[in-house]
């Protein structure tokens, strides 16, 4: 029964498929005939068969589906437009967070610049401020400085005004009972030696500098009644020459220290002082005042500094044939030298033992004094000392 039915079927398909062949031929030669001729065919009613109505609904399902897929493009390219703008919208803002970003850090950036540089301005008035007033202070602290070098060289030549009738003698035998009488009888010694008759009473006061060394001999300072007589003293003080005694004049510490310091300078040949005054003569011939301030070096450079032999000017109280007692002679490091006999061997005391007072005698004790002389003396500057009467 199957097998019928499906034949049947089969035949049904077959001449359906004819009659729709010779329909469509038949449309087809009517079409042609009437494109041919210009004359409108005459329209053939046709019969309704399952065919064709199978085939009007393929027709409408093909045309639905166009419909559709053409919808769904336009949706489907609608949908990418929309994404397309949403990302350029995306990507804007992005742009415009990054730029208000780097617009924000900029802004801050230039905030703390300028307030970096506002703060700089005000370090650097406070450093012009600062430098203003370490520069004041430096020139007063320079003008304080010059006061003070101006009133220490006042103190100094006044404290060697007091000393203008003073002299040291170096070399003299020591002992550690020695008493002023002593002392100024041994120095009335040394100046009949040098050809200058002096009356004790001419002599003001006279003892050892500094407490007794074993070993060493302290020098005897003398103080004069009279200044002419301390000149008459270092006048003739070149006859003590190849002896073992010294006598220089009464220098202040600073003064001493100065000679000192000249006389150990390789430029200097000899060194010498008058009243006070040191005086130096150079290896070239030039002989030169010596001040705290002096430059050797420059002064020995200096064509014009400096004078002659023949030019310098020595005071006529203290004149005298030629240098060679004015000198004194150079030493190894050493400015004094002192002998406790004849025979002894020589020991040397440096400048920076001599103190500032004009007498810096210790106290002495019980028996050591003579003709009610007193145990302590103060500068010259302070008070005047006691006279020594001589028996």
């Amino acid at each position: 029964m199957s097998k019928v039915k499906s034949k049947k079927v089969q035949i049904r398909k077959r001449k359906e498929h004819s009659s729709s062949l010779s329909d469509i031929s038949s449309e087809l030669s009517s079409f042609l005939g009437y494109s041919r001729q210009g004359v409108k065919p005459a329209t053939k009613k046709h019969r309704v068969t399952k065919s064709s109505v199978h085939e009007s609904s393929l027709d409408s399902r093909n045309t639905s589906l166009q419909k559709e897929m053409a919808a769904s493009n336009v949706i489907t390219n609608q949908m990418l437009m929309n994404q397309l703008k949403l990302n350029e919208i995306t990507m804007e803002n992005i742009k415009l967070d990054i730029v208000n970003t780097i617009n924000e850090r900029i802004r801050n950036l230039e905030k703390q610049i300028s307030d970096i540089t506002s703060e700089n301005t005000k370090l650097k008035l406070q450093v012009d401020v600062i430098t203003n007033q370490n520069n004041q202070l430096e020139t007063e602290l320079q003008d304080t400085k010059d006061v003070a070098a101006l009133s220490l060289q006042k103190v100094n030549d006044l404290e060697q005004w007091t000393r203008r009738s003073s002299v040291r003698i170096y070399g003299l035998p020591d002992n550690q009972k020695e008493s002023f009488t002593e002392s100024i009888n041994k120095s009335l010694d040394v100046f009949d030696k040098i050809g200058v008759q002096m009356p004790p009473e001419h002599i003001d006061i006279a003892h050892r500098l500094g407490p007794f060394k074993v070993g060493k001999c302290r020098g005897i300072i003398v103080k004069f009644m009279s200044r002419k007589d301390k000149l008459h003293v270092i006048k003739n003080r070149r006859n003590l020459k190849g002896s073992n005694i010294t006598i220089r004049e009464d220098l202040t510490r600073i003064n001493a220290q100065l000679l000192h310091k000249t006389l150990n300078s390789p430029l200097v040949s000899q060194t010498w002082s008058i009243e006070g005054v040191i005086y130096a003569k150079l290896v070239n011939e030039k002989i030169i005042k010596v001040y705290q301030h002096t430059n050797i070096e420059k002064a020995l450079d200096d064509n014009s500094a400096g004078f002659s032999n023949k030019s310098h000017t020595i005071p006529k109280s203290v004149q005298f044939e030629g240098n060679a007692d004015l000198t004194q002679p150079k030493t190894n490091g050493m400015d004094e030298s002192c002998y406790h006999d004849s025979t002894a061997s020589q020991s040397q005391i440096e400048p920076n033992n001599i103190s500032n007072p004009v007498f810096e005698s210790t106290p002495r004790q019980a028996g050591q004094q003579s003709n009610n002389l007193t145990s302590y003396f103060t500068p010259i500057a302070t008070t005047t000392t006691t006279r020594v009467q001589l028996t």
